[in-house]
């Protein structure tokens, strides 16, 4: 399914309001936690008309779930069945704030092996409290990420650790544990 999402991303490179394309997201830092689903990035140009590359990723067997607006632009998803999600895809404007705020954390999260840590806590603490509750998980995410910015620093804050939920607190279920796995990334 990575080849496939690979693949449409090559698909739609084509459109000429298309400059970039990115794997963004854990998925994309090695070793980092992450789920099984693959996150690209498309950069449009400025003054970019979105029809051409809505039309080929429909055709291509993306789902559109709307515009997000400055959380994600025009959101895709790529499933293999009904509410299995392998890869999302966000369209934003290469110019934009999303699409620095895609490429700076994940390049910070690839150089500094403190500030995976960090995130990769968070990750886990908020899968341990929130693990089924989608926007919960992400809201928690996106304050963290956000945070560096807000106070001037490149480095992610170091999140309270060892409480219920947490890999580290004994009453972390295996269950819980089973939910979290390594994600894989390609440079």
């Amino acid at each position: 399914m990575r080849a496939r999402a690979c693949a449409t991303a090559s698909l739609i490179y084509s459109s000429t309001s298309v400059v970039g394309v990115e794997q963004i997201g854990s998925s994309s830092v090695v070793g980092l936690l992450a789920k099984p689903i693959v996150d690209i990035a498309v950069g449009l140009a400025a003054e970019h008309d979105l029809q051409p590359v809505h039309e080929r990723l429909v055709g291509a067997g993306w789902i559109y779930r709307g515009d997000a607006g400055a959380s994600g632009g025009h959101v895709y998803v790529l499933e293999t069945q009904q509410w299995h999600r392998v890869a999302h895809l966000h369209v934003v404007d290469q110019e934009g704030e999303q699409w620095s705020n895609y490429l700076r954390l994940r390049n910070l999260l690839r150089r500094d092996p403190s500030a995976r840590a960090r995130y990769e806590a968070v990750k886990q603490q908020l899968a341990g409290q929130v693990a089924d509750d989608r926007t919960a998980y992400t809201d928690g995410k996106t304050s963290i990420v956000h945070q560096p910015r807000r106070t001037g620093t490149s480095r992610l804050p170091t999140p309270p650790l060892g409480g219920p939920g947490t890999l580290s607190h004994p009453l972390t279920t295996l269950v819980e544990r089973a939910r979290l796995h390594r994600g894989v990334a390609h440079r």
